[in-house]
């Protein structure tokens, strides 16, 4: 029995050994860009300790084991789950290293304006399985669930979190398409903060969530199993159009729509969502964009069988408590007369290549040279080369409103010095 037992953590050590090579060599030379970079690194360097003296734990109780069929079957699913676990933390390393810092920048605009500051830790990883953006929750969720044997570090894990936002390379190497992260912003916004569509539909709460929460009592009928999943992913089709306007439905379009469509339980088709963000469009004044989305959807085929017009139950006071919520943090891309003539200006400037960080003095906001680019020239706009132009645009755009808040400070703290930490880190 001893040997099958010192043989069985034996294993279980030489993939700990593995992992602790990880923390020590290559995580360090992982070049991963964000303010939780920094997070993501010593939670796993906690997480070394947390493991060793899991395997201690396991070794003590694998003495008391006197069959031997179950003793190799416990420590073998033990080696299993730590190699999963470690080849997890692996793939995130490497698919978070070398993320644009611009592209961050979206989402850190996203999440501080809509928490006032509250952290909420998160990456952007590069995942060639990623056909469509998503996110999910690593550490108290995916990374738990592949420690259940190792109980000091799963019982570590219950409060710790690190939010994924995965899109695949070539959306990552393509500025015009980095507007995709806002519904998965607004999937980590609802889940840890607004809670708008979850104060409705209940059921779609995650399990094992980060922090105490006790559920109002629904009121709202669900006649059809597809209607919570429904309700959230318009919820955030609607809180990614209202922060970054045509662009987000266009490139949509670009990417996703297909002739025809079937319907499934757990998003719904893109018809239905861009006809939702259409008239998200229309009441901000972009109709002339949104009668341009609903004519690409016009002619697309949904299955006979289901009713367009479908609507959940809560959705009107779901679509009313968004809108209440953009407004007052100031997050609206409303199309005024102003802003019109800025993207006509933006629109020149970008086919022919002129710079775009200000206009008359005055900073340009990222989103509206992103949104500008849907009116280049096509065959212009589908180069690399002017791919690597607009990076440049945004980048110089946001180095600039960095630079006039940092100067708004001094000016306002009587030229004493202040902390540059958060304008730093912000830009990192």
């Amino acid at each position: 029995m001893s040997n099958y037992s010192d043989r069985g953590i034996e294993r279980i050590e030489s993939v700990y050994r593995d992992y602790v090579n990880f923390t020590e060599k290559i995580l360090p030379q992982a070049r991963i860009t964000g303010t939780y970079a920094p997070y993501f690194g010593d939670l796993c360097k906690k997480l070394e300790g947390k493991i060793q003296s899991s395997i201690l734990i396991l070794k003590n109780q694998s003495k008391e084991i006197k069959e031997v069929d179950s003793l190799v079957r416990i420590l073998e699913i033990a080696k299993v789950e730590l190699a999963e676990y470690y080849h997890i933390m692996l793939d995130v390393a490497r698919g978070t290293s070398r993320i644009p810092k611009n592209l961050h920048f979206f989402a850190d605009e996203m999440f501080v304006t809509m928490t006032f500051d509250k952290n909420i830790p998160y990456l952007i990883k590069s995942e060639l399985s990623a056909d469509t953006p998503s996110s999910y929750e690593l550490f108290k969720d995916t990374a738990r669930q592949h420690l259940i044997t190792f109980s000091d570090a799963r019982e570590y894990l219950n409060d710790m979190r690190l939010h994924l936002i995965c899109l695949n390379p070539s959306m990552i190497d393509n500025p015009l398409d980095w507007v995709l992260i806002g519904h998965e912003v607004a999937h980590i916004l609802e889940k840890e903060s607004l809670r708008i569509v979850e104060s409705k539909y209940p059921q779609i709460r995650p399990l094992n969530y980060s922090t105490p929460y006790e559920h109002p009592i629904s009121t709202t009928p669900v006649l059809d199993k597809k209607e919570p999943k429904w309700c959230l992913e318009g919820a955030c089709d609607i809180i990614a159009s209202i922060g970054f306007g045509p662009i987000y439905g266009l490139r949509l379009i670009e990417n996703f729509l297909v002739p025809s469509e079937q319907i499934f339980d757990s998003h719904p088709p893109w018809k239905y969502r861009l006809n939702i963000i259409a008239s998200e469009l229309e009441r901000l004044d972009w109709t002339d964009d949104s009668i341009r989305i609903r004519d690409y959807i016009k002619d697309i085929k949904l299955p006979s069988s289901f009713d367009e017009r479908f609507e959940p139950h809560a959705w009107e006071d779901v679509r009313k408590e968004i809108r209440s919520v953009m407004q007052q943090r100031q997050m609206e891309y409303v199309c005024t007369p102003a802003r019109k003539e800025t993207i006509r200006i933006l629109t020149k400037r970008l086919n022919e290549n002129k710079p775009c960080v200000t206009i008359k003095g005055k900073p340009v906001d990222p989103r509206d040279i992103l949104n500008a680019a849907c009116y280049v020239e096509e065959n212009l706009s589908k180069g690399f080369e002017f791919r690597e132009f607009l990076i440049d645009m945004i980048r110089l755009s946001q180095t600039d409103k960095i630079y006039k808040k940092i100067k708004l400070q001094i000016s306002s703290s009587g030229g004493h010095p202040i902390n540059l930490r958060p304008f730093l880190e912000s830009n990192r």
